[in-house]
């Protein structure tokens, strides 16, 4: 259990101090893959001070192939909170942080938690996709309204508590302390 005073250093965030009101969000991108995979890592002191540590990522399901790109829908939206770290994301070279206001952090979770329920409701046949494709729209070869792949996903998300422009550009506010962002 940790005060309200107390700040803890990020595993993620290169070592930078995270406490009640300023968390930090951090993009990793695993190298598991030929293309890699995109996650969200928000490290912080919750409200009843214990640490809060969640992994927020995506899957998809391809069922349409392009001549350069490939289509589907997110199938899963993964959400893993906790206490204490599950991965190990340390080894990783691609990744990113920034300092973020508690409350715009929440907002950003939200929204994740609403794609999970989105995700949730399609495939029980109660409403539409999260549309995805390989190659993200914002990349010159990707497709326009045919969805995002893991990296732009992660880039919308971050829109949401004003790291970025939605787009990949990051937008410079007095609530970032410190940024890292360029991998995306």
């Amino acid at each position: 259990m940790y005060d309200s005073t107390s700040e803890l250093l990020s595993r993620y965030g290169d070592r930078q101090t995270y406490s009640k009101d300023y968390w930090c969000v951090s993009v990793i991108n695993d190298n598991k893959k030929i293309y890699g995979h995109s996650v969200i890592v928000v490290e912080g002191i919750s409200d009843d001070n214990n640490r809060f540590i969640g992994y927020y990522d995506i899957y998809a399901i391809i069922n349409e192939n392009g001549s350069f790109n490939k289509y589907g829908y997110i199938s899963k939206v993964r959400c893993r909170e906790n206490t204490e770290y599950i991965d190990d994301y340390d080894d990783n070279p691609k990744k990113c942080f920034s300092m973020v206001e508690k409350n715009k952090v929440l907002e950003m979770i939200r929204s994740i938690h609403n794609d999970e329920i989105i995700v949730s409701k399609y495939l029980d046949n109660q409403g539409e996709p999260l549309k995805y494709q390989l190659i993200d729209e914002s990349h010159i070869l990707g497709a326009t309204n045919r969805g995002n792949n893991c990296a732009g996903w992660c880039i919308k998300k971050l829109a949401i508590c004003g790291l970025c422009d939605g787009k990949g550009k990051a937008i410079p506010t007095k609530v970032v302390m410190e940024s890292t962002c360029n991998i995306l």
